[in-house]
């Protein structure tokens, strides 16, 4: 047994609570009961002398009268009538204390209690009940009863003997079963340490799979297994992203190191070689916007964007729009745009300007020539809604519920070309800023591209 464990420590508390209780227990019990019976005692004499006073008013007794005295006396007391000048007119003791005797010799005789010590009973103590004795219209004398305190000192040795024995029995079986009911009660507390022992970053598919409760111990079951789903499906998200990443990574860098083994293979002219250049650093530039792409979906996985502040998001809009004007134009894509003015989010100035032109630049690639997109940025209540649609194939049904997610590229005609990152930066930035992003196509056809940012006062 390991003195650090749970088990012991949780054993060996609820032990000393309960040695503790006992003894409480045991001390107060004890208290109560000689209270108790000392108050019964007490009562039990008062009665006694005062019904021992009212036999008779005469100093002579018949032997109706001692045969009463004695059974009001009973046999667990001792009692005595006594007159003024300390004569014993009838008593139940062999002898009287002297002490008692004096008793009747106050000048103020009245009912009460108190304890003496007579010398003849060796230093024990005695409770005594005292009542006047009336004799006609005075007070002659007193009744007395009296017993002695050892009985209620005998109630307390076996007592307090059944508690030292019990106690410690009790103790005993109660740390037995404390052991055993922590044992069960922390089972899946060990449960999860084997677990998280056992579990490395391939295999997260081990789970606890406690039965469902309102206790303690069933809610951490429940929280573990949820920090599980959550872990696995993190590690999940990061190797399907490395993969993913490794995957287009190696495209652009396979073309540029086939392009200078073709050019490195044998003496070329300039053109050819110029043609070999051109070709590398077309794909370091798409190399390069890729590797930015990984960087911006690197930083939404870390938790957000890296400062967020008042925005004019309607700025941002207008300039997207301009940015992208000449792109259409040599497309022969007719874009529209209205924006609303003074339309204000909270979020990161860098990022947020990217949303107006991914949706643009997607909404323009994808348009025919000679086509259109309209963009439109107003405000609807607590929202800034941004609006792209254009005239394009639109979405697929598949496109519609995957469009946003990272590297996610189909084969019709709106998914053969791009990162598959554009959509999915677009999203993270949203919600990084609290909104939303729909996808839908537009009835007349094309796609139909919606956000909601909440709006805020600078």
């Amino acid at each position: 047994m390991r003195s650090s464990s749970l088990r012991f420590r949780l054993t060996l508390t609820y032990a000393v609570a309960l040695v503790t209780g006992l003894v409480v227990f045991a001390v107060m019990y004890d208290v109560l009961l000689d209270r108790a019976f000392s108050v019964l005692v007490d009562q039990r004499l008062r009665a006694t002398a005062e019904a021992a006073a009212a036999i008779t008013d005469s100093p002579h007794l018949d032997a109706s009268d001692r045969k009463q005295f004695a059974r009001i006396i009973g046999v667990k007391l001792d009692g005595a009538l006594i007159q003024s000048d300390g004569s014993v007119i009838v008593s139940s003791a062999a002898a009287v204390p002297s002490e008692i005797k004096a008793l009747a010799n106050s000048d103020r005789i009245q009912t009460r209690l108190l304890t003496l010590t007579p010398e003849v009973a060796g230093g024990e103590s005695i409770r005594v009940a005292v009542s006047p004795l009336a004799m006609g219209a005075s007070v002659k004398g007193v009744a007395v009863a009296w017993r002695a305190d050892d009985p209620i000192q005998d109630i307390d040795r076996p007592a307090a003997i059944a508690f030292s024995v019990a106690i410690p029995i009790i103790v005993v079986l109660a740390v037995f079963a404390g052991w055993a009911i922590t044992r069960r009660g922390l089972a899946p507390l060990a449960d999860i340490a084997n677990l998280a022992s056992d579990i490395e970053a391939s295999d997260l598919n081990r789970r606890l799979n406690a039965p469902k409760g309102d206790d303690e111990l069933g809610q951490l079951c429940a929280t573990f297994d949820r920090m599980l789903d959550r872990l696995q499906g993190a590690f999940e998200r990061q190797r399907r992203f490395t993969a993913d990443a490794s995957h287009e990574l190696r495209a652009p860098l396979s073309v540029i190191r086939a392009e200078a083994d073709l050019a490195l293979r044998k003496p070329r002219d300039g053109a050819e070689y110029r043609h070999a250049l051109e070709s590398i650093a077309s794909e370091t530039i798409r190399l390069e916007t890729l590797i930015g792409d990984l960087l911006v979906v690197a930083r939404a996985d870390e938790g957000g964007a890296s400062r967020s502040t008042f925005v004019d998001f309607s700025a941002s809009a207008s300039e997207a729009a301009a940015r992208l004007q000449p792109v259409a134009d040599a497309k022969g894509v007719h874009l529209r745009s209205w924006v609303e003015p003074g339309l204000t989010v909270l979020a990161d100035p860098d990022s947020i300007s990217r949303v107006p032109v991914v949706l643009l630049d997607n909404a323009v690639k994808f348009a025919p020539p000679g086509g259109r997109v309209n963009l439109i940025a107003e405000r609807n209540g607590t929202s800034a809604i941004l609006r792209v649609r254009d005239d394009g194939p639109g979405f697929s049904r598949a496109g519609l519920e995957r469009a946003t997610n990272r590297f996610w590229r189909e084969d019709s005609a709106r998914g053969r070309s791009g990162s598959g990152l554009g959509l999915a930066i677009a999203r993270a930035i949203i919600e990084q800023a609290g909104g939303t992003i729909t996808l839908a196509n537009a009835p007349t056809g094309g796609a139909d591209v919606t956000v909601y940012i909440p709006l805020t006062k600078p």
